[in-house]
């Protein structure tokens, strides 16, 4: 018998598709079912014990124009830019603090300013205020808080600005004040010494008289500058004017029951959507026949439909197209020539999976001459229950040796008790027993379910195995299962060939 090519260790797991991560929310709908319908109680419960919130708004005007009320040209851009640093500075801590203090907050002055909203409306150089709160008067009396506030904290920025321009101008009025000085000492000293009646003389007394006149104008203009500013320093120009004073504005608002339910539902959804997907990328499963061969390098033979509500015995499944042409590549591709012995394992021991791999070795007699069942049994024969089942016969297994315990057409069915249950046959060699049948038999087959935990999986070990193929659910099987099964043939010596998918649908 020529060496079969050794399995390759599983390669880099697949990318998930559009298509598996479908699947992944389907299978846990329940998941999906129970955070949004709790969030969906969640949302609709607050909005129904919300209490109502009442919005007070007031609106000013920035024109720092000399004549309050009126709109300078010349200070529009100064205006636009002024509104950006207010919207800070009216929201601002130094601001909320007083508003704090008028209506008793204790809570955090950051969750203060959530309460409040200030915008400024395109092309204009109003600024629009909004106070939030769940009684009007406390809505009403922080939006007045908030304002006069802003108007005291900027008078008093104002103010300390004016202090500092007032300093700044009393040194150049002491400079000035030194210049008119020496200009007066320079225009005496010109009357006395000039010689008035000639023109050079006249000249130099009308040249200090002007020194004399130009200083003192630039003290007398400094002098009435600083007047201004001391004015000002007692009521400063803000250069804004509040021109709708703090009203309740509409009726008070709740929460809609429906938008927070549907908001609950849509969060609900993608949380579990998330938790779904982390849970099944944690323990993926089965998926594709693409999944499948480039993570284990291993061909699919076909996918086989099993109806969840129409049953199918060993026998109408076999005639199958699926079916019939996996045991056509099986006898043709796999084993080839007559004499062969091939493995068929399952990832677990289920009923589909079984039936299937009955399925196979029931189709691949019709073309051969004959077919050798042979089913490493655990406790609990599979097997033969389903041949017991779909011949309604009461099939008697040995318990000390294997037997052929049923024939059905060119199909026979051998069973191998648990090794644990016979000593005398631990030690008898597969080969020996496939040898005693080839005058019955072209083909030989050895059943294996869930072969890591069956007891009989060591016969595999010094036997020659031509090919093994491993039936496994798609959706159901976890991906590390099937990884661990192939790499369990492999150690024991069976060349895993191929891999058969089996389907659970609704019709």
């Amino acid at each position: 018998m020529s060496e079969s090519p050794r399995w390759v260790s599983p390669r880099q797991e697949p990318a998930i598709g559009l298509g598996e991560y479908l699947w992944m929310l389907i299978r846990n709908w329940w998941i999906l079912l129970v955070i949004a319908a709790l969030l969906s109680a969640a949302g609709y419960t607050w909005a129904t014990y919300q209490y109502p919130s009442y919005s007070a708004s007031a609106v000013l005007m920035v024109n720092p124009s000399s004549t309050p009320g009126q709109i300078d040209p010349r200070y529009l851009q100064v205006a636009n830019s002024m509104i950006g640093t207010y919207q800070e500075i009216i929201t601002s801590q130094p601001v909320l603090s007083n508003v704090a203090k008028e209506i008793g907050w204790k809570g955090r002055i950051s969750a203060l300013k959530d309460h409040f909203d200030a915008k400024n409306p395109i092309n204009t150089q109003l600024l629009e205020i909004n106070a939030t709160f769940n009684d009007p008067q406390t809505s009403v009396k922080a939006l007045n808080a908030l304002i006069q506030g802003f108007y005291s904290w900027y008078s008093q920025r104002l103010r300390a600005d004016i202090q500092s321009d007032l300093q700044q101008l009393n040194r150049e009025i002491a400079q000035a004040s030194a210049q008119v000085d020496d200009a007066r000492a320079v225009y005496r000293e010109a009357l006395r010494s000039a010689d008035s009646s000639t023109p050079a003389g006249r000249q130099e007394v009308r040249q200090a008289q002007l020194a004399l006149a130009q200083a003192n104008n630039t003290y007398q203009g400094l002098l009435q500058q600083r007047r201004d500013l001391q004015v000002q320093i007692l009521s400063p120009d803000l250069g804004i004017t509040t021109i709708i004073p703090a009203h309740l504005s509409g009726s008070p608002s709740r929460s809609s029951k429906i938008l927070n339910t549907l908001a609950g539902l849509l969060i609900g959804l993608g949380l579990g959507s998330v938790l779904s997907v982390v849970k099944e990328r944690a323990r993926r499963r089965v998926f594709s026949k693409s999944q499948v061969e480039q993570y284990l390098g291993v061909q699919v033979l076909g996918d086989v439909k099993l109806s969840r509500f129409r049953r199918l015995d060993v026998e109408s499944l076999s005639r199958t197209p699926s079916v019939r042409l996996i045991a056509a590549k099986i006898r043709r591709d796999l084993l080839g020539s007559e004499d062969r012995v091939g493995t068929v394992s399952t990832t677990e021991d289920t009923d589909q999976q079984v039936k299937v791999a009955a399925a196979i070795a029931k189709a691949m007699s019709y073309t051969a001459s004959r077919v050798l069942l042979v089913e490493c049994a655990t406790k609990k024969p599979a097997l033969t229950k389903v041949f017991d089942q779909d011949n309604d016969k009461h099939l008697r297994v040995g318990d000390s040796s294997p037997a052929v315990v049923s024939s059905i057409e060119n199909l026979d069915l051998m069973l191998v008790p648990p090794a644990s249950n016979s000593r005398d046959f631990s030690d008898l060699a597969l080969h020996n027993l496939i040898s005693d049948t080839k005058d019955v038999a072209s083909f030989a087959l050895l059943y294996i379910a869930d072969p890591i935990n069956n007891t009989n999986s060591d016969l595999l070990a010094g036997n020659k195995v031509d090919c093994c193929v491993i039936v496994t659910q798609r959706n159901k099987t976890l991906l590390s299962k099937l990884e661990e099964t192939a790499r369990y043939l492999d150690i024991m010596g069976c060349y895993v060939a191929g891999i058969v998918l089996v389907r659970e649908t609704l019709l």
